[in-house]
């Protein structure tokens, strides 16, 4: 009779329990799903951030962890993309194939919603999705597509390129900023409304010139600030957050981590490692700053060094051109000479030609 009631109650207590849990935002376990989302803009600045037309983009910039000045973005949109996936400039076919292929090993599904009309064939080839249309006119569809993907899935890493901005009309039927800061405002709306924010890391950045580059969600602390990165270090955070292993390439953000995300005692021991990974990277800086004056130093000396002989060059071709020229000018004189002489000569053998027929009658 006690164990029936026992277990009435504890039936009681997890029916009313789990719905709750269940509308929370939390995690319920460790197993719940895992998701990366990527957007990249094609031409998205940070002077864009200041405009009415992208307050969904300017709120997911600067309410999550956001750099400040992005430095060594590439000059085109696949290099951006390549950066992004392996934290290198141009990795080759398959580095790529290498890293969708991880990413299944670890049984994260990869999708790639290409909305620039298949000119990222090439980085999306091994990817276990690819969409790349045909989409809307004006970029529509395209985040519809990825989130098919995403509500589909457990764990995922999805990249969604959004095609290049019409800035001031000037690239007739490319979407406006706003339409596609409507883009954004419905993927963001979507997993608020949907309890899946809080197991999505959520990137955004543009593809050259000065972009804007922020992060937020699962394991990201918010309303942090860094000065100065590059996308390669975005890569590194990221990287670290959902495999919790040192990158390759790049510096992690640690002060942007949620020590308990990747199960650290402390905030403290995070930012040590910041510090540490930042004086290594200054006396690495500091090291290729000394090679590097050494080296123009020498290149200075070796430069003197030609210059002298330059000169000396310089003197000894001036000095045969000089003999050359004062060759020349006999020469002509010489010519000339030789012409006059002719011509008297000629004049001569006339004017005793006449002489000699007047005087003799040789010639009738």
């Amino acid at each position: 009779m006690f164990k029936k009631i026992i277990s009435g109650l504890l039936a009681v207590i997890l029916a009313f329990s789990l719905p709750v849990t269940a509308l929370s935002g939390n995690k319920l376990d460790a197993n719940d799903p895992d998701r990366t989302v990527i957007i990249v803009i094609d031409g998205l600045l940070q002077k864009h951030l200041q405009s009415s037309q992208a307050p969904n983009i300017t709120n997911l910039c600067q309410s999550g962890t956001s750099v400040q000045k992005v430095i060594n973005v590439p000059k085109n949109l696949a290099g951006t993309v390549s950066l992004i996936l392996t934290g290198k400039r141009n990795p080759g076919e398959n580095a790529l194939t290498g890293f969708y292929a991880a990413k299944k090993k670890n049984g994260v599904k990869t999708a790639v919603i290409d909305g620039t009309g298949g000119k990222l064939a090439s980085l999306s080839r091994g990817a276990s999705v690819v969409k790349d249309g045909p989409f809307q006119s004006g970029g529509k569809g395209i985040i519809e597509t990825a989130l098919r993907e995403i509500n589909s899935s457990g764990d995922i890493f999805c990249l969604i390129v959004l095609p290049g901005l019409n800035v001031d009309n000037q690239s007739k039927g490319a979407p406006t900023l706003s339409l596609l800061d409507n883009q954004v405002g419905l993927l963001l709306y979507h997993l608020k409304s949907n309890d899946m924010a809080g197991d999505t890391c959520l990137a955004i950045t543009g593809s050259t010139g000065n972009p804007p580059a922020a992060m937020q969600g699962k394991g990201i602390r918010d309303s942090i600030n860094v000065p100065t990165a590059s996308l390669v270090d975005v890569f590194a955070t990221l990287k670290y957050v959902n495999d919790q292993e040192p990158p390759e390439a790049g510096m992690v953000f640690y002060e942007a981590i949620d020590p308990e995300s990747v199960g650290s005692s402390s905030r403290n021991k995070l930012l040590e490692q910041r510090v540490k990974e930042l004086s290594l990277a200054y006396a690495q800086a500091s090291a290729a700053l000394e090679a590097m004056e050494k080296e123009q130093t020498e290149v200075k000396q070796q430069q003197s060094r030609l210059d002298a002989e330059k000169a000396q060059y310089t003197k000894v071709i001036k000095k045969q051109q000089g003999e050359i020229d004062s060759l020349k000018l006999k020469m002509k004189i010489a010519k000339f000479g030789g012409y006059f002489l002719f011509v008297v000569f000629v004049i001569i053998l006339y004017a005793e030609y006449r002489f000699l027929k007047k005087r003799f009658l040789f010639f009738t």
